[in-house]
């Protein structure tokens, strides 16, 4: 169960980022052509652009003369990575590393070394 949930995640962050890569380049894509790209229906889509909206603040607009989305902030970039759970615990330990060593000078952290000859 955990794994299918992961399997969904994932798929939906690829989603975002073809959704993000049509919008970006000025390709002005609609909910149909989107879907029929992705291979989804149009409501996963409509989702999708709701959960961007909602998760990432994005500034996504359907334009009624280009017949189809875009950003309305040229500067709007996604502000997130999409880690896996094991990718982030990894960053987590070597955050917690850096911090243990952060206030230490390089002599000290050096000594421990220099004690065997």
């Amino acid at each position: 169960m955990y794994y299918r949930a992961m399997a969904i995640e994932q798929n939906q962050h690829l989603r975002i980022l073809k959704i993000d890569e049509a919008i970006r380049v000025g390709k002005f894509p609609t909910v149909s052509t989107l879907a029929e790209q992705m291979e989804v229906s149009p409501r996963t889509v409509d989702r999708d652009i709701q959960f961007m909206r909602d998760r990432y603040a994005a500034p996504i607009e359907f334009d009624r003369r280009k017949h189809g989305y875009r950003y309305t902030e040229s500067s709007f970039f996604l502000k997130s990575l999409f880690l896996t759970e094991t990718e982030f615990f990894s960053i987590a330990v070597f955050e917690k590393l850096l911090r243990q060593y952060q206030q230490k000078s390089p002599q000290q952290l050096a000594k421990p070394l220099t004690a065997y000859p």
